[in-house]
């Protein structure tokens, strides 16, 4: 974590570097994790968002439409079946479970 770049002995530091490290439990050497990132730029607040966070999605789930292989009749029909995957799972295993939990004779009203 001292090293000029990091993770790489006898080189010169060519940019500028973050380390982040967390550690369980708190202050001990048992369990640490350490990350390390290079800075690209900075944006002045007063300059508004960045480009790359100002651009404006068409659609709701754009990031699950980019994950999903194949062209887009494909990806609807991925979909079409995974909603129907999630309402199946609903209506037969958790909406039965609920109902069970759930006594509508006993009404209370404050």
């Amino acid at each position: 974590m001292l090293l000029p770049v990091p993770q790489e002995t006898h080189v010169q530091a060519n940019g500028r570097y973050l380390t982040m490290t967390s550690s369980s439990p708190m202050y001990f050497k048992s369990e640490r994790i350490v990350a390390y990132s290079v800075f690209e730029s900075y944006t002045p607040r007063a300059d508004g968002p960045p480009a790359s966070l100002a651009k404006e999605s068409k659609l709701m789930y754009a990031a699950l439409w980019r994950i999903l292989p194949g062209p887009w009749w494909v990806r609807v029909l991925i979909l079409v079946v995974l909603a129907a995957a999630i309402l199946y799972g609903l209506f037969f295993s958790v909406f039965p479970w609920v109902s069970a939990l759930i006594d509508p004779q006993d009404v209370t009203v404050q």
